[in-house]
């Protein structure tokens, strides 16, 4: 298998709407994943869950519409690689032994603003 190729990868949504209010859960699989080319080193696979809560306002002035939201993203702080970067250049690499692996983002909350003029 060719280093870094996805072999399953999972994602579901859930979302929920009441009156001005929504609220959602998104969960995605990725399973594991060799970042050699004789394929005998991996990083394991990872569930990854997020989450959202918003309120929708409705018109607010000259503003159509006004919504605001706390989003979390990796809900249960999950530990795992995100990223595997093993395109070395020939030039700079030419045993191919350059491999560059990232962490994936821990857990955080952050709040969005969204409107429409």
């Amino acid at each position: 298998r060719k280093p870094g190729a996805i072999q399953l990868m999972y994602s579901s949504n859930l979302d929920w709407n009441w009156e001005h209010w929504n609220a959602g859960m998104q969960g995605n699989y990725i399973s594991k994943r060799y970042y050699t080319y004789t394929n005998d080193s991996s990083v394991s696979g990872y569930w990854v869950a997020n989450a959202n809560l918003g309120y929708d306002f409705g018109k607010l002035g000259a503003v159509k519409d006004t919504t605001v939201s706390l989003n979390m993203v990796n809900l249960f702080d999950k530990r795992y690689i995100s990223t595997l970067n093993t395109d070395a250049s020939a030039a700079t690499d030419p045993a191919g032994n350059l491999q560059i692996l990232q962490v994936g983002t821990p857990r955080s909350a952050f709040v969005t603003l969204g409107v429409k003029l």
